[in-house]
């Protein structure tokens, strides 16, 4: 699964969706399938994602010696 952040062209709404594949959001978004939740206009793109880093897990966090 991954997981997109779209916009509504129109309004401007930003929200979440979770597609299978980037092939399955294009597939559905065609097919007028994906709508804004907050007014339901099919008006959707993708909208600028930041990238999900987490942190090392095998860093300790440093503290004053």
């Amino acid at each position: 699964m991954i997981v997109f952040d779209l916009r509504c062209s129109p309004t401007g709404h930003v929200f979440e969706a979770w597609f299978g594949s980037s092939a399955d959001y294009e597939s559905q978004r065609q097919r007028g399938l994906v709508s804004c939740p907050l007014c339901g206009s099919d008006g959707i793109e993708k909208a600028v994602m930041a990238p999900r880093i987490g942190a090392k897990g095998d860093q300790a966090e440093a503290g004053p010696a």
